[in-house]
């Protein structure tokens, strides 16, 4: 069941490595969208997107 919520456990690492400084952070935060759209969670993962982009002017 760890696969239902890896897609926002990814995305929480993503973000928690941008507040760190961390290069790799945009690799955690495409991982957590690709994860919720091969769960069929589009709308979720559409959600996820734009959010990233206008709270942390991040382009996914």
């Amino acid at each position: 069941y760890l696969s239902h919520c890896l897609g926002a456990l990814l995305y929480r690492k993503g973000i928690a490595q941008f507040h760190l400084g961390h290069p790799e952070y945009l690799k955690s935060l495409q991982s957590s969208v690709h994860m919720l759209d091969i769960q069929g969670a589009h709308e979720l993962a559409e959600r996820y997107i734009s959010v990233t982009r206008e709270t942390y002017g991040i382009t996914l």
